[in-house]
């Protein structure tokens, strides 16, 4: 690396902190000795990230709720560009609710040619560049289910050309809040069967094939493995844009099961029962999030008391762990006034 380029790296990692502290002292906060080299620490691993300097592994960030999680990230974006975005690079912010990009891209004060979006919401796509320019978005938002949905098991994030910037995968990628490498999955045959006969007029060739699915998944089948289709997801995934253009609902355990069924998609599902027929279900994993997604950092409060992770690191998983920032309370007072009964 050039003097130039490493003397940009530094610089732009002290410049986010100084205008962090900055926003922290007008709101009145005074983060204490920890937090700082906490918040350093992730600002030198955002500028490495940036700058395609970070080993090949997920970063693991916990930082308590109402300490700036999201205030470092939308500064270090807002300081980047204020340095005209140099050093060069490219970021992937994974959100998990599309509701959530409106308010960064105020925070990180970014302009219409600066960023993009990808969702399956055609009315956040069209901001920023719009989706059909992502390619050139310094920053492109997407939302984390988004990412799942395009990477299943075929495939591996850094050829999905979705997500890259220019001809190239992005290089710093940051997935905010909670990150399972697979989701669990768990249909009851109960509830689908009852899917299918809510379905059979709105999607009536999802229903015909959790007619056929159900009918195959008896007692005499319990402990065998049945494959999903990838087809009988992308079917349940049309029912479910179908129920919302609709303006329906179902009872929540017949949503359940269709999300389920999406999540399931090209995935094998064990048969269980946990005591007769009506108990019958298929139980596993759905699509998992490839490891080449890595280097990435996750920002996530719940990193240091959730399990998942440490089953993570014991799987083998490259994991490195950043500082935490714990909220302390040593200084709170509470005040307790006793009002009459009457």
């Amino acid at each position: 690396m050039r003097f130039t380029d490493k003397f940009r790296e530094g610089n732009l990692a002290r410049a986010t902190l100084q205008n962090l502290f900055e926003t922290f002292n007008r709101l009145g906060l005074k983060p204490n000795h920890s937090s700082y080299h906490a918040f350093k620490q992730l600002a030198d691993i955002l500028v490495k990230g940036l700058t395609g300097n970070l080993d090949s592994a997920f970063y693991l960030s916990s930082l308590d709720p109402g300490v700036g999680k999201t205030q470092i990230i939308c500064t270090f974006i807002q300081t980047w560009k204020q340095k005209g975005f140099k050093p060069s690079g490219s970021v992937l912010i994974a959100v998990s609710s599309k509701e959530q990009i409106n308010d960064l891209v105020r925070r990180m004060a970014l302009d219409e040619g600066d960023y993009a979006c990808l969702t399956s919401d055609d009315a956040i796509n069209v901001l920023g560049l719009g989706k059909d320019h992502s390619r050139k978005a310094k920053v492109l938002f997407t939302t984390q289910q988004m990412i799942i949905s395009r990477c299943d098991k075929r495939k591996s994030f850094e050829k999905v050309s979705a997500f890259f910037y220019e001809n190239g995968p992005r290089n710093l990628r940051i997935w905010d809040e909670s990150y399972l490498p697979s989701e669990p999955v768990s249909i009851c045959i109960t509830d689908m069967m009852g899917l299918s006969g809510m379905l059979t007029y709105l999607a009536s060739d999802l229903a015909n094939k959790l007619a056929e699915l159900g009918s195959a998944l008896t007692n005499d089948k319990v402990g065998q493995v049945f494959g999903i289709p990838k087809e009988l997801a992308d079917l349940a995934r049309k029912a479910k844009a179908a129920l919302v253009a609709s303006g329906r609902s179902l009872p929540k355990q017949h949503g359940y099961a269709l999300e389920n069924l999406i999540r399931a998609g090209a995935q094998e599902l064990q048969l269980k029962t946990y005591g007769g027929a009506s108990s019958l279900t298929l139980v596993g994993h759905g699509r998992t999030i490839p490891a080449d997604f890595a280097p990435a950092i996750i920002l996530d409060a719940s990193i240091r008391v959730r399990g998942t992770y440490a089953l993570w690191e014991a799987a083998g998983a490259k994991v490195t762990r950043l500082d935490t920032v714990v909220n302390d309370y040593q200084n709170l007072r509470l005040r307790y006034l006793s009002w009459p009964l009457f």
